[in-house]
């Protein structure tokens, strides 16, 4: 049989989270989307 082992979990957090919104202020989303 094998044996395993879970030695560490991690997890990482960024400092600036960037909604929807916030990009939608960034960039020109008058035009929607062009098919």
């Amino acid at each position: 049989m094998y044996n395993s082992k879970i030695s560490g979990l991690g997890m990482y957090v960024p400092e600036n989270v960037v909604t929807n919104h916030d990009l939608s202020e960034m960039m020109d989303t008058s035009k929607g989307v062009d098919n």
